[in-house]
């Protein structure tokens, strides 16, 4: 993680403990696989390379002991697929 990527919040997401209380309480809406996995897809996108390892990423932020690399800024703003920025603002690739 950069050093400008890590004092924003959704480049340290996963070890927060408000993004922790959040999830735990959206957990408690029995969400679906893939809700879950696109839930995560921006935080940690490797659940949409292995959508198998979703619940264990959820566990590891539920209890505070992540151990999977979560995504910085940059990337997820710059991702010509990201659904974060409109699609005149996206890089062309």
């Amino acid at each position: 993680m950069g050093r400008v990527d890590a004092a924003l919040l959704h480049g340290t997401a996963l070890p927060s403990p408000v993004f922790r209380a959040v999830m735990g309480v959206w957990l408690q809406t029995n969400p679906s696989a893939a809700k879950k996995q696109q839930c995560l897809s921006c935080h940690a996108p490797a659940v949409t390379i292995f959508p198998q390892h979703t619940d264990r990423i959820i566990e590891q932020v539920l209890s505070g002991k992540v151990t999977v690399e979560g995504i910085s800024c940059a990337p997820a703003t710059w991702s010509k697929n990201s659904p974060m920025i409109p699609r005149r603002s996206r890089p062309i690739n």
